[in-house]
């Protein structure tokens, strides 16, 4: 369901919030294999509450056990978002980036106020920080701009 990038995508914001964790490229393919049945909007509010809950980078269980949290059932890989939400144009930003390399901060500062209109303070945060990576990753590919 989660494509690879997707998943190194949501892990990205996992090694930033855990600093001090420097992950392999065998880690991270482990977690890919792993976490790839999970539906990456699934994925994605599932390593936010643990990046705001938890001390620890958080192992493959853990981030399953989470995410079985959230849905309420063992069953995350038959979960799927509601259409037409948010996370939704999140995700259809972000891949739009990644595989076009086209940035719009219009559209990520509309959905960052589109969330908080929702009182979804937490993912507003994470649409704005994702909007600064990927303009830090533009200006180190292009530093002549």
């Amino acid at each position: 369901m989660a494509a690879p990038e997707e998943i190194l995508s949501i892990l990205e914001d996992l090694v930033n919030a855990y600093p001090g964790n420097k992950l392999s490229r065998a880690n991270f393919q482990v977690y890919i294999d792993h976490l790839s049945d999970i539906h990456p909007v699934l994925l994605q509010r599932t390593v936010d509450n643990l990046i705001s809950r938890s001390t620890w980078f958080p192992r493959v269980s853990e981030i399953r056990v989470e995410a079985s949290k959230i849905v309420g059932s063992h069953m995350v890989s038959t979960w799927h978002p509601p259409q037409n939400n948010l996370w939704s144009r999140y995700r259809e930003l972000e891949r739009h980036f990644y595989h076009h390399r086209n940035l719009d901060p219009d559209a990520w500062n509309e959905l960052a106020e589109s969330f908080e209109r929702r009182d979804q303070i937490y993912s507003a945060a994470g649409a704005r920080d994702r909007l600064a990576i990927f303009q830090q990753i533009l200006a180190e590919e292009n530093p002549q701009i």
